[in-house]
């Protein structure tokens, strides 16, 4: 999230926990034993679930569930040690965070829904997509892949991942994964529902992230029969037609002005009004 500019590397790596309605998670069993925390809101409509992106919870998408869950099934969930999901897993990779999503999907029943990824989340509603097959409507990409051709190598990773650990934290630095206008108010939020130290197997999804991204982001793309399409930030170029290559129909919004947790968290009502669209293209009302 030049290769850290072309793929928002570092910006894409962060999310933002917001406050919203309180309410008492269920609980998934992902395949490897590790609970998978998760709510549902809403009773009718077309199926959506939301998935955070890296250092975020579910709360990532408090906003939003008003805005959606008046006419569709809203799922919010927590990855694999992240939220109040477990965090015994002993392999942190993007097919692992993907079985996390189907675990959710399963438990709820859910019929044709839409999986919505933001930054890492990307990753893992695509590998959910391709293991669940023609059971899944489509997916909405959010501010990641916006060049799919863009490669990682392993020994240039570490060089990509230690700023982000050397500046955990400095307000400047979060002010502008979130955009240049964001007010202070909104950086001490992240500050604050994040913590001081990540954890270390945090920076082991990083990695895990990035080699996904090299080896399989394409031949992932390459499998799901289903639509994918992408709500991005205008900061990074989207080439739509190199996603094309491996998606035909694949479909980019861009939303102008923000940072990268700015395409959600400053300008949500622009999301969802695309996010909607996107919806009813692929699985239409219900």
């Amino acid at each position: 999230m030049s290769s850290l500019r072309t793929f928002s590397v570092g910006i894409f790596l962060f999310g933002i926990a917001c406050a919203g309605p309180p309410s008492i998670p269920s609980a998934a069993t992902s395949s490897d034993g590790t609970g998978i925390a998760f709510e549902i809101h809403g009773d009718d409509g077309p199926a959506v679930v939301l998935v955070h992106g890296w250092s975020n919870n579910r709360t990532f998408f408090d906003p939003h569930i008003p805005m959606l869950a008046g006419d569709h099934r809203v799922a919010t969930m927590d990855l694999a040690g992240f939220g109040e999901s477990g965090d015994s897993r002993s392999t942190w990779t993007m097919e692992s965070f993907g079985q996390d999503v189907v675990a959710v999907v399963n438990a709820l029943e859910l019929n044709e829904p839409v999986l919505v990824g933001f930054s890492m989340g990307g990753a893992a509603v695509l590998e959910a997509a391709s293991f669940l097959g023609e059971a899944v409507g489509g997916v909405v990409l959010v501010d990641v892949f916006q060049d799919v051709n863009q490669r990682y190598d392993a020994e240039l990773i570490p060089g990509i991942v230690e700023p982000i650990r050397e500046t955990w934290h400095d307000f400047e630095m979060v002010r502008g994964y979130i955009g240049p206008a964001a007010p202070d108010s909104l950086v001490q939020r992240y500050i604050d529902k994040t913590p001081p130290v990540p954890p270390d197997y945090w920076w082991e999804a990083i990695n895990e992230f990035f080699l996904w991204a090299d080896a399989d982001l394409i031949p992932t793309i390459q499998s799901i029969s289903a639509p994918i399409a992408a709500i991005n930030a205008s900061e990074t170029p989207t080439d739509v037609e190199a996603f094309r290559l491996y998606s035909p129909a694949f479909e980019a919004t861009i939303i102008p002005e923000v940072g990268h947790i700015g395409v959600i968290w400053m300008k949500p009502d622009v999301f969802v009004e695309s996010l909607r669209t996107f919806v009813r293209g692929m699985v239409g009302d219900e």
